[in-house]
């Protein structure tokens, strides 16, 4: 979203008066907004029409993109508040980089929430009800429980996949699809199952590749890791680099964010709610997942949560799990061919992952260097020495068996005189220290309508939107009205007051009328004739905050019900 904004917009937001005061020393907006705490600190300096307009745009919108005319008739409805308070308030989310407004060349405009946004302003209005078992209840739980087997976190898993993407070919069929070999080989690379998708409704197809390799290929797409022609996929190899550099934490919050999109956009927001729970849980305690999210299966195989099946209740418990924290950063390389590098550091990995076999994962990576994985490594262009140096740069002294084993094993494949086979693209990266890298993050506006996901919209038809067309012609109707409409309390003719309760439906704002003996302000909706004399529909502004049902109901009011009125201008728009 961010490389979509010109330099001087992201400039202006970022002297947007929340974020002057809230922003400590080096932090910058875009990142800001997006973190908890510092949204937090922002929220505090809200102006009162944005506090009033965001919790109403989160339940009503979450974060589907929404027509503006669409937008103001839920807020209005939602917050029993006039249109111009809500337009008020949506200028102002705009102008903190809150809320966005896109429009179409033809002129329809609408308001969108980033996910990444609504995660962390979510939870500062409607904070976690869930609450953690006590120590004894966690006892009690491990004793009955039945533990759900786990998964790697899915940062690994798409590691993984990729890699095994590169060493199979990236070339399509001539149906436009990967070959049946390939895919099923993606499949068992990851441990996320396809039953885990529908719970946010992406139903299993059978296809080829399965739903879940689909899921995460999509990911790679949008990420920008990987593009997509008609006739193969191929790597973009600064942001894989970068993917492959990035620290932990980030990788892992880039893909949180992005399968938290999915879930709510394919579930119409009924689990958005829920999704910005998950990111209030305590690492380390266990809940019942009923109280917090329904699609805890699906993080549950992103490897993000742990779980155990308590067989008396019926009721599953989640703990979500502490990740994105390096496992160290020594690697060490055993005589019998044996090399252990910490989980997290996939840039070594990801060439680990074709010069030797996968043994294992957990706090460390285990892979082993055979004939078979050494053949496969010379087949893409790895020389014997390009291994050792690799190794060495990581590991410091080797064994002395391992360079016999890399001179028996790779000897007779002439490995310094391979080069790449046709279709065979294994990227290659300088060898560099996990204590050198430098990384870059970059979010891309990809098409990801490709392979699984549905675009919620398409932001290649729409231009960033500076003003609204209903505010330039509030601003415009504000110079041609008579002064005392909006300057002065006084009684008016019945047919004056039908004007000025016109005018305020057109602006959508309130009016102010004595009723009843004290003043009272009126939020009017429309009128209608009642024989020969004419009635007005609306609601008591002064009510929204009751929690009477009957200051839902519309209340209808005739001219001779009250006398002295005010057209009630907004103070800036």
């Amino acid at each position: 979203m961010l490389a979509k904004l010109c330099a001087a917009r992201v400039e202006e937001i970022g002297s947007y008066h929340i974020w002057r005061k809230a922003l400590r020393q080096n932090e910058q907006w875009h990142k800001a907004v997006i973190q908890a705490e510092a949204a937090k600190r922002a929220a505090f300096y809200l102006e009162a029409e944005a506090r009033m307009v965001l919790p109403a745009y989160m339940n009503v919108c979450g974060v589907q993109p929404i027509e503006e005319q669409q937008l103001m008739e839920r807020l209005m409805q939602e917050t029993k508040q006039s249109g111009v308070k809500c337009m008020i308030g949506l200028k102002q989310l705009e102008g903190a980089g809150i809320l966005f407004a896109l429009q179409r060349v033809w002129g329809e405009r609408h308001y969108l929430m980033p996910t990444d946004i609504f995660l962390s302003w979510h939870i500062i209005f409607f904070p976690c009800a869930a609450r953690p078992l006590k120590a004894d209840q966690e006892l009690a739980l491990w004793g009955a429980g039945e533990v759900l087997a786990g998964a790697r976190p899915l940062d690994r898993q798409m590691l993984s996949m990729l890699a095994e993407l590169g060493r199979s070919g990236l070339k399509f069929t001539s149906k436009g699809l990967l070959p049946l070999p390939v895919a099923k080989r993606l499949a068992a690379a990851v441990d996320m199952k396809d039953n885990a998708l529908q719970a946010i409704g992406l139903a299993a197809s059978g296809s080829q590749p399965s739903n879940a390799v689909a899921f995460l290929l999509a990911a790679a797409l949008s990420l920008g890791l990987l593009a997509r022609s008609e006739q193969a996929l191929s790597w973009n190899m600064a942001k894989l680099h970068s993917w492959l550099a990035m620290p932990p934490n980030e990788r892992i919050s880039q893909l949180q964010t992005l399968v938290l999109d999915q879930a709510i956009s394919n579930t119409k927001n009924t689990n958005a709610g829920e999704a910005a729970a998950y990111t209030q849980l305590d690492c380390g305690h266990w809940y019942n997942s009923s109280e917090v999210i329904a699609y805890h299966q699906l993080l549950h195989q992103c490897g993000w949560l742990d779980s155990i099946y308590d067989v008396k209740s019926k009721q599953t418990y989640i703990r979500k799990r502490l990740l994105g924290q390096y496992s160290g950063s020594e690697v060490i390389v055993q005589a019998n061919g044996e090399i252990l590098v910490p989980a997290d550091y996939f840039l070594l990995r990801w060439e680990l992952e074709l010069v030797a076999e996968y043994v294992h994962d957990d706090h460390m990576a285990i892979y082993r260097l055979t004939k078979e994985s050494l053949s496969r490594a010379a087949q893409y262009g790895r020389k014997r020495s390009d291994i050792i140096q690799l190794l060495q740069h990581h590991a410091g002294t080797l064994p002395a068996s391992i360079a016999a084993m890399l001179a028996e094993w790779m000897s007779e494949e002439n490995a310094e005189e391979r080069t790449y086979s046709a279709g065979q693209q294994y990227p290659q990266f300088q060898a560099q220290l996990a204590g050198e890298l430098t990384y870059e993050v970059n979010f891309v506006e990809s098409d990801i309508a490709q392979f699984l996901f549905a675009a919620q919209l398409d932001l290649r038809q729409y231009s960033w939107s500076e003003e609204s067309v209903a505010r330039m012609e509030l601003k415009n109707g504000l110079l041609n009205l008579p002064s005392m409409w909006t300057g002065k309390y006084q009684a008016y003719h019945s047919s004056t007051k039908k004007e000025l309760i016109e005018q305020a439906i057109l602006w959508k704002t309130e009016v102010l009328i004595q009723y009843s003996g004290k003043p009272r302000l009126f939020i009017p909706l429309y009128t209608e004739l009642a024989g020969d004399e004419w009635r007005v529909a609306g609601h008591w502004a002064d009510d929204r905050d009751t929690a009477d049902p009957a200051a839902e109901q519309l209340v209808w009011l005739r001219s001779d019900q009250w006398n002295e009125m005010q057209l009630i201008a907004p103070e800036s728009l």
